[in-house]
């Protein structure tokens, strides 16, 4: 009899184990995943945050006073390459791609 009470306290610890092993990786995953929401999140943020500089510039006619800010924005911003910039610049028909180092 005492050996069949003991066996039953090891499996019940043993279960018990397992139980925690198991909310462990629930719980390790879901924070995982939600890390990489809010870091999604931030990336997205910093990249619209970036294009607002140059966005002013898009829906209306510039001047060459303002290509050439724009070129020297994109100048200014590519000595870190952590998004690199190419600018386009349309003159009626034709198209120029540069992109700036």
């Amino acid at each position: 009899m005492e050996n069949a009470s003991k066996a039953l306290l090891i499996a019940g610890q043993v279960l018990i184990a397992i139980l925690l092993l198991t909310l462990f990786s629930y719980l390790f995953t879901k924070m995982n995943e939600d890390t990489s929401k809010i870091r999604e999140q931030l990336e997205q943020n910093e990249k619209l945050k970036f294009n607002q500089q140059f966005l002013v510039f898009d829906q209306r006619e510039i001047t060459a006073q303002d290509v050439a800010t724009i070129m020297n924005l994109a100048k200014e911003n590519n000595t870190e390459p952590k998004f690199p910039t190419t600018i386009e610049v349309k003159l009626n028909r034709y198209r120029y791609n540069r992109r700036i180092k």
